[in-house]
């Protein structure tokens, strides 16, 4: 249990929820957790047939142009550590989609489904997985993919998760004194380049990218998604010779063409279903900073390296990585 005498099960302080034995739940947030998870907020019509509609845009564009197209549904903590939610019954959201749309031909994984209350996938004072159920979740996609020793890839990399260390997390750090607990972490290499143009917090914008050193996959992978598909590619990052993530809910066609990937990742945390709008709403990918009116100033360095993952595979591209593997 979490040293804390405080600790009452179904206790809600600053919007934090005390789980039955030791971990912590967030109560509502922005999209009102708890009402949707108990059943008081139904799910909008409209967001099925929006995210039916999305999948099957997104795979048929994908299909046209040749790449593998996968969405990946990341279970809530009350979805998975049912034995540890100290209110009534959750209702899955996730569960709820999977009945109603299906897999759409295999295209959509739901992880709930390899998850079921297994106590170690997710950190204690934090609503985000701990790095051994991103690496399964990566095994998960891994296996969809069809990638040649996916099995003794994802062993390796759980074989390295050794480094224990206090973790606060973002449930952690909302109570006073913060709660933190000790976490178990990956410290193994992870031979990739990384570059990031650093926006704070979840906001749309962020990129991330990922270029490795010895992959196992030649492919070039391209993820939008939130902060578990950005966990997700510290993994895959260095597994596919590049992967690129971009932080927004929707599937940008025109990034699509212009990174053209191999392989296209779409990816949602459980509790954003009931805001899933059509991916023609979307507005410009690069004018999330400045739409969320954040100070953008990104590097040179990331600067160089999107321009030419953007830019593949002209010259731009190819001196680009020619240079990184010069060291130049």
């Amino acid at each position: 249990m979490l040293a804390n005498t405080r600790w009452v099960p179904g206790h809600i302080v600053n919007d934090v929820l005390f789980g039955r034995r030791e971990h912590l739940f967030l109560a509502q947030g922005a999209h009102r957790v708890m009402d949707r998870v108990l059943g008081d907020i139904p799910v909008p019509e409209q967001a099925f047939a929006s995210f039916e509609n999305n999948i099957r845009a997104r795979h048929r564009l994908c299909d046209e142009l040749k790449k593998t197209y996968f969405h990946i549904v990341f279970p809530d903590k009350q979805t998975v550590l049912v034995d540890e939610w100290p209110l009534a019954p959750p209702q899955s959201l996730s569960r709820r989609f999977e009945s109603r749309i299906g897999s759409l031909d295999d295209r959509i994984i739901y992880l709930h489904n390899s998850f079921e209350n297994k106590n170690d996938l997710y950190k204690r004072t934090d609503t985000h997985m701990t790095d051994k159920g991103t690496i399964l979740a990566a095994g998960r996609l891994l296996d969809a993919l069809r990638l040649e020793g996916a099995g003794p890839i994802v062993e390796g990399l759980l074989n390295h998760l050794g480094l224990s260390r206090k973790h606060v997390g973002d449930l952690g750090s909302k109570l006073e004194p913060v709660m933190a607990t000790e976490e178990l972490f990956f410290n193994g290499a992870l031979r990739a380049k990384y570059f990031s143009n650093s926006i704070a917090g979840g906001n749309n914008g962020l990129v991330d990218i990922h270029i490795a050193a010895e992959p196992v996959g030649r492919e070039r992978v391209l993820l939008f998604g939130d902060s578990f598909g950005r966990d997700l590619c510290r993994f895959l990052g260095a597994l596919f010779s590049e992967v690129v993530f971009l932080r927004t809910q929707f599937f940008h066609e025109e990034l699509v063409r212009l990174i053209d990937p191999d392989i296209v990742i779409t990816q949602n945390i459980e509790r954003y279903m009931h805001h899933i709008v059509h991916d023609e709403q979307r507005e410009s990918f690069f004018m999330f900073p400045y739409l969320n009116n954040i100070a953008y100033n990104p590097g040179a360095e990331f600067a160089k390296a999107f321009s030419a993952m953007l830019s593949f595979p002209r010259s731009p591209y190819r001196k680009f990585l020619q240079q990184l593997k010069s060291g130049a």
